[in-house]
């Protein structure tokens, strides 16, 4: 997607970019957090400064767009001989031994049946692999539904924030 679902990366990402790469990339286009200002009515109430301390040699968080850091992902990814395909979704898995069969469904309405080792789940909360799991390994993923709206836009802004800074 062109559009940001989510844009800040902490610490414990930025070590798992190190390790693949492509963290000079990263903190090439992004911008670095230079503070959390928390409000309370609009009223602020306190600020925080999260490079401050530092992780090793990594500084952070960083706020990069989405886009931005799929496009640097994928590129790795075929430049580690990989492919990614999209619009296809998984319908079902049964886990053996040395294996994982699964089902998949393209976005055509084709379905594939394919056999790996390996099976990662980066489908979501309410994923067909949660369930599987949940069912098959009687694992419970407890979540919530926060009860407040939240707004992420991307957009160009002058004004009283700056743009390295994060309001609560």
């Amino acid at each position: 997607s062109p559009f940001s679902k989510a844009l800040g990366i902490w610490h414990g990402t930025m070590q798992m970019l190190e390790a693949q790469g492509v963290l000079p990339e990263f903190l090439q286009k992004s911008i670095l957090i230079d503070r959390v200002c928390f409000a309370d009515q609009g009223r602020p109430v306190g600020v925080i400064h999260p490079h401050a301390e530092h992780f090793g040699n990594l500084v952070g968080p960083i706020f990069i767009s989405q886009a931005e850091t799929e496009r640097i992902l994928v590129e790795r990814l075929i430049a580690l001989g990989g492919k990614l395909e999209r619009g296809i979704a998984l319908t079902d898995f049964t886990e053996s031994k040395d294996h994982i069969d699964a089902k998949l469904k393209h976005a055509d309405g084709k379905e594939e049946s394919v056999r790996v080792q390996w099976l990662i789940g980066c489908d979501g909360a309410r994923s067909i692999c949660r369930k599987t799991l949940e069912q098959s390994h009687e694992v419970e993923f407890k979540g919530y539904t926060e009860p407040q709206t939240f707004i992420l836009a991307d957009v160009e802004y002058e004004g009283l924030y700056q743009n390295n800074q994060v309001m609560i």
